[in-house]
């Protein structure tokens, strides 16, 4: 496994998503529920820093347990002393359990605090960073360099840049299967009052370009994402499918679950997500679990509207394997609840095809083994079609 340890590391002068932290009152609590979760946890490690070049090292009154994976780790990280960096935890335990802090992987944290300084983020001192860790030969040292700004200028939490000086002791083989499938930690949602300020300053933060995605705001490393929506109920539409589309697009089979029938009876809701899941048998609550389970089902924002797709013969919710940049051709039945209406769909490839009006027959259109394959849905009020 020597590769996987090898490999979290970025090239020089780039930057990944390396680890989110979730400050936790009680590790035994929290280390009981992940295993119930399916999640392998490192065994629990005290920490120590040195927080200037020439200070001694002393405990730095913290401690984790981690979730290692082939690409990034969840830390879980508690307080165990009356100290500086303990009692920020306690601050922001104040607020709410869960993650305060966001670490970007980088291979030149010295780069990274002069970067921060010119773009005015005043960084404190590069922090030598450590903690015992248990190996198959016996107990070994991991070493960190850890660069922060002052607790507060970032209004989301810790964010910091981490260099792994040690990889190889962090990621073992033997922490890296986990029960539940979990291989990697592919981005991070932040819910913020404006995401295009919040975006702009991690930009300054990062060196990396913001890009809109909608009323969102997405951030690219070279390993991971951060996707910036703003926290208001008003948007609660577009932060859930902005999470489901970013969760297909990292390959995963997600279990969709939109506002259920509140559509029928409240026209305000109209554009709220609702699901639609085609049964293998009569429709009941264990029906429809098998369905989300089975990825056999699809999320709108409309009154009904339903895709049903196949791949040859591979129908909604399975599997198949090409080689990158083969063409699939997929078979796209489409489903509505009112007439009236003209509906496009269009391709991965972002090529249209628009079907004839009046014409009930399926729609085929092109895709390619890319990873990121994908029919998007949409409607328009016209007269006289009403099926596609």
């Amino acid at each position: 496994m020597h590769d996987v340890a090898d490999q979290q590391l970025p090239p020089a002068g780039k930057l990944c998503l390396d680890h989110v932290a979730h400050f936790v009152p009680e590790v035994d609590a929290a280390s009981d529920a992940l295993t119930r979760l399916g999640f392998t946890l490192t065994p629990f490690s005290p920490q120590s820093h040195r927080l200037q070049p020439d200070s001694p090292l002393v405990p730095a009154g913290t401690g984790n347990r981690c979730v290692m994976l082939s690409a990034g780790y969840l830390e879980f990280l508690t307080p165990l002393a009356d100290t500086p960096i303990a009692g920020q935890l306690r601050t922001a335990m104040g607020r709410y359990v869960g993650v305060h802090l966001i670490a970007f992987g980088t291979s030149q944290a010295q780069s990274d605090h002069a970067r921060l300084t010119q773009a005015g983020f005043s960084p404190l001192d590069a922090v030598a960073l450590q903690r015992q860790i248990e190996t198959l030969q016996g107990m070994d040292t991991a070493r960190f360099t850890v660069v922060r700004v002052l607790p507060g200028t970032m209004a989301e939490g810790r964010i910091q840049y981490c260099q792994h000086l040690t990889p190889r002791l962090v990621w073992q083989s033997r922490w890296l299967e986990h029960p539940n499938g979990a291989t990697g930690l592919t981005g991070v949602l932040l819910c913020v009052a404006d995401p295009r300020e919040a975006a702009q300053r991690y930009a300054r933060f990062t060196g990396l370009t913001p890009q809109p995605n909608g009323n969102a705001w997405r951030i690219d490393t070279v390993r991971g994402y951060l996707a910036f929506i703003e926290s208001t109920t008003s948007r609660v539409t577009d932060a859930s499918l902005l999470l489901w589309s970013l969760l297909q697009n990292s390959g995963l089979r997600v279990a969709l679950v939109g506002s259920s029938d509140f559509p029928c009876f409240d026209e305000s809701l109209e554009r709220s997500p609702r699901t639609s899941a085609f049964l293998e048998d009569a429709a009941g609550y264990e029906g429809w679990l098998d369905a989300l389970r089975r990825g056999r089902a699809v999320l709108s924002r409309g009154r009904g509207e339903g895709l049903n797709l196949r791949a040859g013969a591979a129908r909604l919710g399975e599997e198949i394997r090409v080689r990158a940049g083969e063409p699939v051709r997929l078979s796209v039945e489409a489903s509505f609840v009112e007439p009236g209406e003209v509906h496009r769909l269009e391709g991965a490839d972002r090529s249209p095809a628009r079907p004839e009006s009046g014409s009930d027959r399926p729609v085929d259109i092109l895709g390619r083994g890319d990873g990121k394959t994908g029919i998007a849905l949409a409607v328009r009020r016209a007269r006289h079609i009403d099926r596609v």
